[in-house]
């Protein structure tokens, strides 16, 4: 999967990687966050 550049450098495949990376990671880490916290105690629920 190659989102920059289609094909036609390395670093355009490296960066797509890098960019999928993150957004996994980013994801993994907002399901923890939130379910480390519980909802009956939300900011927005007082």
């Amino acid at each position: 999967m190659d989102l920059i550049g289609e094909g036609k450098r390395l670093a355009g495949g490296l960066a797509s990687i890098v960019i999928c990376a993150i957004i996994v990671y980013s994801i993994v880490f907002a399901i923890y966050y939130f379910s480390s916290y519980s909802f009956e105690n939300a900011w927005f629920r007082k």
